[in-house]
């Protein structure tokens, strides 16, 4: 963003990756499934400052689905991480942009917020899960990726973060 003019403090775009690492550190996961998009630019310092940074998770299963903005991913990825279109585990599909297939799925890519309304001109856009019938679609993980906003049907249901608890979001009739 800052090669493109935008103003972007290096220290807002190092909380990401410093908090991605807490996660890492707390949870000590098995894997760690990235559901594309990882980078929306060329291969630069950053990409080289994260490679550094999750070196000491090297026997962590890394999985990098790509996105449509990981055009360098193949390239650039630490030897050890799977980079693919596609990954299943236990008869879940993981993909960047939902999709037709048969069966369910657990997507990224739509950013989805919902939009909560006060009683005057207030409004509150918050990043959130949103469960259909064969999907989950997550939320993103940078605060700069935007979000679309949905309007879930009620078959459907939404989850929201306090970046503490998640909680089920139910729209006041």
């Amino acid at each position: 963003m800052r090669k493109n003019g935008l103003p972007v403090p290096a220290a807002s775009a190092q909380k990401e990756p410093e908090l991605w690492i807490q996660m890492l550190e707390k949870h000590q996961p098995k894997i760690c499934i990235i559901l594309g998009d990882l980078f929306h630019s060329q291969p630069n310092a950053e990409w080289e400052q994260l490679w550094r940074e999750l070196a000491p998770f090297d026997s962590l299963q890394f999985v990098w689905v790509l996105g449509n903005h990981d055009r360098y991913a193949q390239q650039t990825a630490p030897h050890h991480w799977q980079v693919l279109d596609q990954w299943q585990q236990d008869g879940i599909r993981f993909c960047h942009e939902p999709s037709q297939e048969e069966g369910f799925e657990i997507c990224g890519h739509l950013h989805p917020k919902i939009q909560i309304q006060g009683k005057g001109r207030q409004r509150l856009s918050l990043p959130c899960f949103w469960l259909q019938e064969n999907r989950m679609i997550l939320p993103a993980f940078s605060r700069l990726a935007g979000g679309h906003a949905i309007q879930a049907q009620k078959s459907e249901r939404v989850f929201v973060s306090d970046g503490k608890r998640v909680r089920e979001w139910k729209a006041q009739s």
